[in-house]
């Protein structure tokens, strides 16, 4: 099965709905909720739908293009192969061969059904008045592809009921190097082992939860889990150029780190990396052009491991620093010696002057640039030093941001534009620097990306100081809350991984771009109108707390550096020799996925923790409590109301917002067009990863709530008749 696999398991006695495609089967279990609506693949067995009643819904028109048949005489194909193109009555045969107890045919186009918003109700009265019973298959007659007649080599019968079955899910289980367990607690199982596990579980009758999510949940998301302390959703290593998600998950892996945090740290490190002479073109007609220029801030207490996680990440840029700075010295010796040359021919030419000889001014040589590959001593003459002379910019690291942010001189009540300073750092371009008794410098590019870390705690004290809308500062930051460390495994780093990585980085640092700039594709071009639009929406959809808006505006610029930056990861990995061709839509769309999938979430508790109002998500775990305690595959606002008294009484905005955090967070999706008057999709699906055992303590929590607050009801409203045993009353014979 490709959808509805659990639900066999959760409803043993309901009627199964056996459609022929995912959408079928969505659009059948919301059109009737208390039964079981499941796809079917060709390759897919069916013994699971043994003992059961079955209901087999057919389109009008089959994607062969034939009409189907239902009890027709038609043989049945000796191949044996269930695909779509055959017709009903074959299915049927082949589920009462199954042991199916009763198969009914319903020819009905569902999904059409619910686009054009039929209720329930109606697809009910439909399907007892349409469907068809199919008939049994004679005792002696074909049922199917296992009693086709066949034989082996040695004259054996073959079938499927004399095939070998697959081995047991143990088998695979024995195998360490064919399996894992991802962070979400999803057995995956390597590339050519899923069908065979699939069938394994089937038969066995065990819980899909052990299978990839991919294999069969088709496109669903994880969904967030919005009763924890903070709304964020896990980690998706699809987010990252496959090189740094490689690097990333193992090491997190190996050491127990959050596997997210590791993953943004190394971004701004290639960010860092990178020269900012690499630049892409945001508008076809403009000249607005970014570099890759990124600042990163993660978030967490001491025991998530900021800055371990981050010496991992640095380990490669650690390694060219010492080398340039072995380098620099050598061309620092070199320096002071025609320095010792120069001051001998400056004095002899002095003295020529002096006794009116003609003397020849001798060349002062030109002091080599201090360049260095990133800095942790964040003042600026530290980093005026390693940006003299160089415009490729520079990797700024500071474990502890607070620090770093309350000795502005803004903040601290200091007069001085040191605070205008370091916000120019994440825009670049030529700074004059005054050195008192030094004399002035002028740097080329003020650039910089900064990564560093900021305990929960310390971010609300420094929110408390300054006024977030207007500083911009923090709003620069790409934020990701980390989780605490794991246990770390006792294997060693995949050298594999460690090599390819820390080869990227040492190309990028030496890549230059042989255009004068990279140009978006079309597609990519297509990907960030589609950004800007899902920033007007949410905006317009969703209450954000103070200081979000503002974030989200500075998107214009981070979704560009961002891809910039994947594009040039991509590039190094290649191993090109320069930065060129176009910036792909693959690659844009990559970066807008951490953007509005992982990022938006992360940035929006932060600004809700800061602004004092983190609790403000409490209306979305009420409708998410009620989805799981009333088992909602599906719903629309009407259903909702009547489940849910949070959302019943909720103003229509709020509506509008929970229902969009649902889409956000994975919850549900839409289903069907769009009401041509009201604007908005009619019934929503529900995600059944939902349903997948995540939530499950949480779900009888609920169920035995409301069962509780029920029972409580009917005391309060029988009073004391009853209560004591004495004969109720005609009111209280009506509940009965």
């Amino acid at each position: 099965m490709i959808y509805g696999g659990e639900l066999l398991s959760l409803k043993p006695a309901s009627q199964v709905l056996l459609c022929a495609s995912v959408a079928e089967a969505e659009a059948a279990q919301l059109l009737f909720p208390s039964l079981v609506a499941v796809a079917y693949d060709a390759e897919e067995q069916l013994n699971r739908l043994s003992g059961r009643r079955v209901v087999v819904i057919w389109s009008g028109t089959n994607p062969a293009g034939t009409p189907p048949q239902v009890n027709s005489e038609r043989p049945p194909d000796p191949s044996g192969a269930l695909s779509a193109a055959h017709s009903p009555d074959l299915l049927a045969a082949r589920l009462y061969s199954l042991g199916a107890s009763e198969v009914k045919v319903l020819e009905w186009d569902v999904t059409a059904a619910l686009a054009d918003n039929m209720a329930p109700a109606d697809a009910i009265a439909f399907a007892k008045k349409n469907a068809v019973v199919a008939d049994r298959p004679p005792a002696d007659a074909p049922s199917g592809p296992e009693n086709v007649d066949s034989a082996d080599s040695e004259g054996n019968p073959v079938g499927e009921d004399t095939q070998a079955p697959f081995p047991p899910l143990e088998a695979y289980l024995d195998e360490p190097d064919s399996y894992y367990v991802n962070e979400h607690g999803i057995l995956t199982i390597e590339e050519g082992k899923p069908a065979h596990l699939r069938v394994a579980i089937d038969n066995t009758g065990l819980s899909h939860r052990s299978l990839p999510v991919e294999k069969v949940y088709g496109d669903w998301p994880q969904p967030s889990n919005p009763f924890e302390g903070r709304l964020i959703p896990a980690f998706k290593p699809d987010w990252m150029p496959e090189v740094l998600a490689d690097f990333a998950m193992d090491q997190a892996e190996c050491t127990g780190f959050d596997a997210g945090m590791l993953a943004l740290q190394c971004v701004i490190v290639a960010a860092g990396l990178a020269s900012d002479e690499i630049t892409v073109r945001v508008r076809p007609n403009q000249r607005w052009l970014e570099s890759p220029r990124l600042w990163g801030m993660i978030i967490g207490s001491p025991s998530c491991g900021k800055s371990p996680s981050l010496n991992i990440a640095m380990r490669e840029a650690k390694r060219l620093n010492n080398k340039i700075i072995e380098e620099t010295r050598a061309r620092k010796a070199d320096y002071d010696l025609q320095m010792k040359v120069y001051e001998a021919q400056e004095k002899a030419y002095i003295a020529a002057l002096t006794k009116g000889e003609p003397a020849q001014k001798p060349m002062k040589p030109d002091r080599p640039a201090d360049n260095q590959v990133y800095v942790d001593d964040i003042t600026k003459d530290a980093i005026s030093e390693a940006l003299r002379g160089s415009y490729r910019g520079v990797l700024l690291r500071k474990d502890e941001l607070a620090g770093w942010i309350e000795g502005f001189d803004g903040y601290t009540g200091n007069k001085g534009n040191e605070r205008q300073v370091w916000l120019e750092l994440y825009n670049g371009g030529e700074r004059p620097i005054n050195r008192i008794g030094r004399g002035n410098m002028v740097i080329e590019n003020w650039s910089a990306s900064i990564i560093g870390g900021i305990q929960p705690d310390a971010l609300m004290r420094l929110a408390g100081r300054l006024n977030m809308a207007e500083d911009g500062l923090i709003q620069r930051f790409l934020p990701y809350w980390a989780l605490d460390k794991r246990d770390e495994s006792d294997r060693a780093e995949n050298y594999d991984y460690v090599r390819r990585w820390e080869s990227c980085l040492s190309r990028l640092y030496a890549m230059r771009c042989s255009l004068d700039h990279i140009v978006m594709s079309e597609g990519a071009q297509r990907v960030r109108q589609e950004a800007n639009d899902w920033i007007k929406k949410i905006n317009r959809a969703v209450e954000q707390p103070p200081a979000m808006p503002e974030f989200l505006a500075k998107w214009g610029s981070m979704l560009p550096r961002l891809a910039l930056v994947y594009h040039c990861i991509e590039s190094a990995d290649a191993v090109r020799e320069a930065v060129d061709g176009e910036l792909s839509e693959e690659t844009m769309r990559r970066a807008w996925r951490f953007l509005h999938e992982g990022i938006y979430h992360h940035a929006r508790e932060m600004y809700l923790l800061v602004s004092g109002t983190s609790g403000s998500n409490a209306p979305l775990k009420s409708v998410c409590a009620a989805i799981l305690a009333n088992d909602m595959q599906g719903f629309d606002r009407t259903e909702l109301s009547q489940k849910c008294s949070t959302y019943r009484t909720a103003i229509r905005a709020k509506k509008e917002e929970i229902i969009f955090s649902l889409i956000e967070g994975g919850w549900i999706r839409g289903l069907g067009n769009p009401d041509k008057v009201t604007k908005q999709v009619g019934r929503f699906a529900v995600n059944p990863l939902v349903f997948d055992g995540r939530f499950e303590r949480r779900r009888a929590y609920e169920k035995t709530l409301r069962a509780e607050r029920l029972e409580r009801m009917k005391m309060n409203f029988h009073g004391a008749d009853g209560a004591d045993g004495s004969a109720p009353s005609e009111m209280n014979q009506g509940l009965g």
